[in-house]
């Protein structure tokens, strides 16, 4: 909590301290160190600000979210039902408490599926339901896809 108190005036020169511990006197190598931080500070983890809903949903949330599918028109084969492909993880938005990522996708027909942490067990298809059928995406011309996925529906969204 700050009480709005002047910031005491400091020293114009500071003296370092030596640079050995031999260098320093009985009485400066038995005295504690003085708290650095001034009396009329005082940080409140215990805040409203600490426990927001932002941070609550981080924590409900995995590690990594990323699509798989066959996505070999755009990445070669590395894009076909890959589980790692760097260009296919989702980036967490706390903002809006989803996982995100836009793909620049030739015209075309593709088929996909979510993997939650880097593997196929656990993964969501169409609906949200686990282990489900593939969502389909039918593109007729060549097109920006941004694709967001709701970790507590389980379910994926494309505009």
């Amino acid at each position: 909590m700050l009480t709005g108190e002047p910031v005491p005036e400091q020293p114009s020169s500071v003296e370092h301290a030596p640079l050995s511990p031999e260098q320093l006197g009985e009485e400066a190598q038995s005295t504690p160190a003085e708290d650095p931080t001034p009396p009329d500070v005082a940080v409140d983890l215990s805040s409203a600000e600490a426990d927001s809903p932002m941070d609550d949903a981080w924590h409900d949330q995995p590690q990594s979210v990323a699509l798989s599918g066959d996505f070999d028109p755009v990445f070669g084969d590395a894009g076909h039902w890959s589980t790692d492909l760097r260009e296919l993880q989702l980036s967490y938005d706390a903002a809006a408490n989803s996982w995100q990522q836009t793909l620049q996708l030739p015209a075309g027909t593709y088929q996909y599926k979510v993997l939650v942490n880097g593997s196929w067990d656990e993964n969501y298809g169409r609906f949200g339901v686990r282990d489900g059928a593939n969502h389909e995406l039918h593109l007729l011309s060549d097109s920006a896809v941004t694709f967001r996925f709701d970790y507590s529906s389980k379910d994926i969204a494309t505009s």
